[in-house]
């Protein structure tokens, strides 16, 4: 069988997504807990638009791969970005092989930079160039 461009990029939004579902209650709740006093300090807002950005970009990045959109490729590499600001591995349970610490965050920089190599080279090797 051989996988196309939209497949194998639909792969990719498919994971950020499971990726995502197990932080959208804690970060749901930081929404339902917060109180109009607290849009006064500048670093609650700022934490607010990242974690939306968060939950919001793995939708958006499968929503337009089934679109077949040209972009699709660069919304994809927003979510690893968002992952690696948060502490989070963008391929589920990779990163936790290793102890918290220096090792982790290297760790994140190669599974979350893997990911993004995989959006661009991906495609390009496993796709026939005749097809």
């Amino acid at each position: 069988m051989k996988m196309s461009k939209k497949y194998i990029l639909l792969l990719i939004a498919i994971m950020e997504i499971i990726v995502m579902l197990p932080w959208l209650p804690s970060y749901i709740g930081l929404y339902s807990n917060s109180t109009l006093e607290n849009f006064g300090n500048v670093v609650f807002v700022f934490f607010i638009l990242l974690h939306g950005a968060f939950i919001l970009s793995p939708i958006a990045s499968t929503v337009i791969v089934l679109r077949e959109k040209r972009i699709a490729p660069y919304i994809l590499c927003i979510f690893p970005v968002l992952a690696f600001i948060n502490g989070i591995s963008a391929v589920p349970y990779l990163a936790n092989i290793v102890p918290v610490g220096t090792l982790r965050t290297f760790a994140l920089v190669i599974v979350n930079g893997g990911v993004i190599a995989a959006v661009f080279l991906a495609p390009k090797l496993m796709v026939p160039r005749n097809a």
